[in-house]
């Protein structure tokens, strides 16, 4: 169970399940990558005999990856900045991981469903107020 305190800020947890190998893994650091047999990204994850990666990884989640529309080649900033990443399409990669015996972790984003007020005080550490809990899970 995890619970962030909304009076304190105080973060409390407790372990009720084992933490696997499963959660550590690779990040395909998603930029329009190929992932074609032979290239240099698909050579680097035999070489490393990557088991478990996860799509589409980094900050790249979280800036500019559309959930909604998850087969794009190119993906606008959420940020309003203009700025276009290439990507590649997720059926893509999972086809591949399946290819290679890879178990993928998709990483959703969840930075921009956070209330902005909720935002810039965990990003500045600003104290919870009780009316605003940010998160409760169990």
């Amino acid at each position: 169970m995890l619970t962030i305190d909304s009076g304190t800020g105080e973060l409390n947890f407790t372990l009720s399940a084992e933490i696997s190998s499963a959660l550590f893994g690779t990040s395909f650091e998603n930029r329009g990558l190929s992932l074609d047999e032979g290239s240099a990204y698909d050579g680097a994850l035999e070489k490393l005999s990557v088991k478990y990666l996860r799509f589409p990884g980094g900050s790249l989640t979280e800036a500019f990856f559309d959930i909604a529309n998850p087969d794009a080649t190119s993906q606008q900033s959420i940020f309003g900045s203009g700025g276009v990443s290439d990507f590649v399409p997720m059926s893509d990669f999972f086809e591949y991981a399946a290819a290679n015996k890879i178990s993928p972790t998709l990483v959703i984003p969840t930075f921009r469903y956070f209330g902005l007020c909720c935002a810039n005080r965990l990003m500045g550490g600003v104290p919870l107020s009780p009316d605003r809990p940010i998160l409760r899970a169990a």
